[in-house]
């Protein structure tokens, strides 16, 4: 069975063979899904249950291996991309390297968004639960603001 999980199963992925992913071995997920769940039954319930818990851990093998390897395409790369991007911005946070308020992030708007019902502009600078944040940093919408520590030339002060 191993060989029908996705992502080129488990032994390629514990020895670090990260193939490109392609759409192949996601339509075969979903051929094995409509065998063991045409309807509703324990079967079914038992499939889901072990074929997510080994793909979540595939998953997180296979993203930390291929983000520390560098460029990679597939079309799973936008993935890709946002987990390093998140690991980035993560390790910083932990490192306090951003300014915070309480449990809150400051960030900078790169674009306009509504937040809370309230309409936020660009170049706005607002405080953000971290979940708030990363989603809108994610998105480029938004742009953590750096400590001191971190900025390269003075910060420059608006009207």
């Amino acid at each position: 069975m191993s060989e029908r999980v996705p992502l080129g199963g488990p032994f390629k992925a514990a020895m670090g063979m990260h193939e490109p992913q392609t759409l192949e071995p996601l339509r075969e997920a979903r051929r094995q899904l409509s065998t063991y769940c045409a309807s509703p039954s324990e079967v079914c319930g038992k499939y889901l249950e072990v074929i997510v818990e080994v793909s979540s851990r595939m998953a997180a093998v296979r993203l930390e291996d291929i983000a520390a390897r560098g460029a990679y395409e597939g079309i799973d790369k936008p993935v890709i991309v946002a987990y390093k991007k998140l690991l980035e911005i993560y390790s910083k946070y932990l490192a306090g390297l951003f300014i915070v308020w309480g449990d809150q992030l400051l960030v900078e708007l790169s674009g306009s968004v509504e937040v809370k019902g309230k309409m936020l502009n660009k170049g706005d600078l607002v405080n953000l639960s971290l979940e708030e944040a990363l989603g809108l940093i994610l998105s480029g919408l938004a742009k953590p603001i750096e400590s001191i520590a971190l900025r390269k030339e003075a910060p420059t002060v608006r009207p």
